[in-house]
């Protein structure tokens, strides 16, 4: 029996992973897109948690005959702590960076100009309508691939960044002065991007 425990401690942090999914996806699925916000915190949590105990493991040095866990079929070195630690904190900053506008909404706007056959199929599983009466767009955004969602996805990314600009350029370590952009043209335009003086 502690064997076992110390073997189900090991792979801790992939247990809270799995059992935060199952949860927030009942939580999405009885609440629907309202609880966008609630879930997002929910991952930030868990994937908080899983770093704090991997970022212990790869410290104490993850190796030797006590991270074997069942029976050897599981070795927790410090690589893969170390690459989990990489992947918790990416998977954290995409929860905590957020657009401008929900990419959800976004693709209800464009719900409708997905072929037919595929309007059909999403019809099926529950997504239908377009703007405010779309439901399901959640699944549509990961399926929506015209030319007029894509664009406006990358005229929001530019956009976004650009308001932020300040911050990029001082995360990135670059100068002030760089191209700078006519939002106004970025969001009315297709190419997008304008430079002017340096």
């Amino acid at each position: 029996m502690n064997a076992l425990l110390t073997s189900l401690g090991l792979i801790g942090p992939e247990e809270i992973l799995s059992a935060t999914g199952l949860v927030t996806l009942l939580i999405a699925a009885w609440a629907g897109d309202k609880s966008a916000r609630a879930i997002s915190a929910i991952g930030c949590v868990a994937l908080a948690v899983c770093f704090a105990l991997t970022a212990r493991a790869v410290c104490a040095g993850a190796g030797g005959p006590d991270t074997l866990a069942f029976g050897g079929q599981f070795a927790a070195d410090a690589f893969a702590g170390f690459a989990k630690l990489l992947i918790y904190a990416a998977s954290g900053a995409v929860l905590v960076i957020a657009p401008s506008r929900r990419i959800d909404d976004l693709a209800a706007e464009h719900q409708g100009s997905l072929p037919a056959p595929m309007r059909a199929l999403l019809r099926g599983v529950g997504a239908r309508g377009q703007g405010q009466a779309a439901s399901g767009a959640a699944l549509t955004s990961y399926l929506l691939f015209e030319p007029s969602f894509t664009q406006e996805l990358i005229n929001l990314g530019m956009s976004d960044t650009l308001a932020r600009r300040a911050d990029v350029q001082r995360f990135f370590g670059w100068p002030a002065a760089a191209p700078v952009a006519d939002l106004t043209a970025l969001r009315g335009r297709r190419g997008g991007f304008v430079e002017s003086g340096i």
